[in-house]
């Protein structure tokens, strides 16, 4: 509920203002090369949170259609039993019959969407803003690691490529647990990078304190 949440909140926001990895020489926090300080991890995981949320939303608003038409006949099915006060045709199904009424073309369709808006959200928010609405809500930026500034959509772009990689069935079995191995890297980074900055070759750097 709404007071779980802004507990979370709070929390992840105290969890920011922690050093997550090694300050420079002389004890002093850890800036980029012309002094911008480096984005705490807390303050990067309250800030993929909300941008997970956002993408969510925008999944749902633009291909719920197809994710509706995927499940139309399992929601057809339990509105039947509903209509007809029988709890025992959805308590006797097994996985596979669950999975029979599913149209798997139009998930993949689903699927094609979702990928579609996380690489432009993504690729146009970081590259032109200089990060999505959950980095520009807590005041971070994506920049390249020797530039100010917005890094460009092509950076951008690149800073999805193992979060997408995730989503392809073919190799997610690799890919996710090095996207796990990727998400808790700038815990350990001198940079506070994760492999997918280093693909970018990019930084997030706090804008506010």
């Amino acid at each position: 509920d709404l007071a779980v949440a802004a507990r979370l909140w709070q929390r992840l926001a105290e969890v920011g203002q922690q050093p997550h990895a090694p300050a420079q020489a002389g004890g002093t926090e850890a800036t980029t090369a012309d002094g911008q300080p480096l984005a705490s991890y807390g303050l990067r995981i309250a800030a993929y949170l909300l941008d997970g949320l956002v993408v969510g939303l925008l999944n749902l608003l633009l291909g719920g259609w197809a994710l509706f038409l995927a499940m139309r006949d399992y929601i057809d099915f339990v509105l039947e039993a509903a209509t007809n006060n029988d709890p025992q045709a959805l308590e006797g199904l097994t996985v596979e019959e669950v999975m029979g009424f599913y149209d798997w073309g139009w998930y993949v369709a689903y699927l094609g969407i979702s990928l579609v808006i996380f690489a432009l959200y993504h690729s146009l928010m970081v590259g032109l803003k200089g990060g999505g609405v959950g980095k520009l809500a807590v005041g971070l930026r994506v920049r390249k690691v020797d530039t100010p500034g917005p890094p460009g959509v092509g950076a951008g772009f690149m800073r999805t490529l193992l979060p997408l990689a995730v989503a392809l069935p073919l190799i997610s079995w690799i890919a996710l647990p090095v996207y796990v191995l990727d998400l808790i890297w700038p815990l350990r980074d001198a940079k506070r990078q994760a492999w997918h900055d280093k693909i970018a070759g990019t930084v997030v750097v706090q804008t506010r304190r």
